[in-house]
């Protein structure tokens, strides 16, 4: 029995392969049914990212974890570690940070002032 070499083998594949139906296959341009919504939606603003976490204490020795965001318009504060998070935003940059309920914080990375809205407001610094 011969063995045959690959190169006598090559041409042999090669005229399989050309044998295959090679019509290019023609994709419908609409085939999204919400492209004209997508394209009619207003731009969607991401959120913030958080610039600093910082732990401050408190005059009555409480911690409250403060996370900044980028933009220096949004805060969420951790009263305590198992907590509700609370999200505050302020109207203009350096402004107070408000949320419902009667929440506030004045203050940067630094030193802040924290109103709860069951307690008296707290001095805290880092």
């Amino acid at each position: 029995m011969t063995k045959l070499s690959p190169l006598a083998v090559a041409p042999l594949a090669l005229l399989a392969l050309a044998a295959c139906h090679n019509k290019p296959i023609i994709v419908d341009g609409n085939t999204d049914p919400m492209k004209n919504q997508v394209a009619a939606a207003p731009p969607v603003e991401l959120p913030p990212a958080i610039s600093a976490t910082v732990e401050f204490r408190c005059k009555d020795q409480s911690v409250i974890t403060v996370d900044f965001f980028k933009g220096n318009k949004q805060a969420t504060v951790h009263p305590t570690k198992a907590g509700e998070p609370v999200h505050l935003t302020a109207a203009t940059v350096g402004g107070p940070f408000t949320a419902p309920n009667g929440y506030s914080l004045t203050g940067d990375e630094k030193k802040i002032s924290w109103k709860d809205k069951d307690k008296p407001e707290l001095s805290c610094h880092v």
